[in-house]
């Protein structure tokens, strides 16, 4: 009966190996499904990395543009106030003492052409001397 047993482990070793083929196919199924899972989820997030970084270089060109404009504005106003400074002193040293110019000297503020702009009402304390603007702006530079 050696044959009939052999026979029946053969059909046995052949059902465990076909089982096993099967169970290895829908592992190997199972898996494919996952990497097509995976790659299509790590596609998707390089495409949102990739929008992002987009914009950040967008937003990116626009600040330094706004920096630039900024830079340049605060060139021509340390400018306006160079100038500024040169005329208060300028008009400082021109005034002398006990001359009835109670007002002091008038400040006027510039826009960068070298044109004054709008009015104004500061104190201006330097060299132990008080100076008070005036609300008005004359039309010669030395007070009304």
């Amino acid at each position: 009966m050696p044959n009939k047993k052999a026979s029946l482990d053969s059909v046995t070793d052949s059902a465990e190996h076909l089982a096993r083929e099967k169970k290895n196919a829908e592992a190997q199924a199972a898996f494919r499904e996952r990497r097509k899972s995976y790659i299509g989820t790590l596609e998707e997030t390089l495409s949102t990395l990739e929008e992002s970084v987009l914009a950040f270089q967008q937003a990116s060109r626009e600040i330094r543009a706004e920096v630039q404009d900024l830079q340049q504005e605060n060139a021509r106003l340390r400018l306006d106030l160079e100038t500024q400074e040169k005329v208060w002193r300028a008009f400082c040293l021109s005034v002398k003492p006990g001359n009835g110019g109670d007002n002091g000297p008038i400040l006027l503020l510039f826009n960068g052409t070298g044109a004054p702009v709008g009015q104004s009402t500061f104190q201006y304390q330097e060299e132990q001397l008080n100076y008070r603007s005036t609300n008005s702006c004359p039309t010669v530079f030395g007070g009304p």
